[in-house]
């Protein structure tokens, strides 16, 4: 495995990675969860949460997530009378997990 993959880094493409902080994992049967905030230029705005735990009993659990990003322009299109750039995105993301025996999940 390279060093990449041991530090967590997911590649998009040839030209650019991202690390990953909270590395996907499966539902847990224990309530937990975390969210982050955070600003940056350009009036960016970013917002991320998870949270899991058990359904019904001790074999079953959810886990849900959830990111918003927002950020204004940073070149002003003289063709378009618009700043370009703009960022406007959200994502929402639901698992179950289903565990009948030890052995299986």
């Amino acid at each position: 495995m390279s060093k990449g993959g041991e530090l967590g880094i997911k590649p998009l493409d040839r030209h650019q990675a991202i690390p990953s902080r909270h590395p996907q994992k499966k539902p847990s049967v224990e309530w937990t969860g975390a969210g982050e905030l955070g600003v940056g230029n350009w009036n960016a705005k970013e917002a991320k949460a998870w949270l899991s735990g058990p359904l019904i009993d001790d074999k079953r659990a959810f886990s849900v997530s959830g990111v918003i990003r927002e950020r204004d322009g940073f070149i002003y299109g003289t063709e378009y009378g618009r700043l370009l750039g703009l960022m406007d995105r959200d994502a929402v993301r639901a698992k179950l997990l289903y565990t009948p025996t030890s052995t299986l999940s």
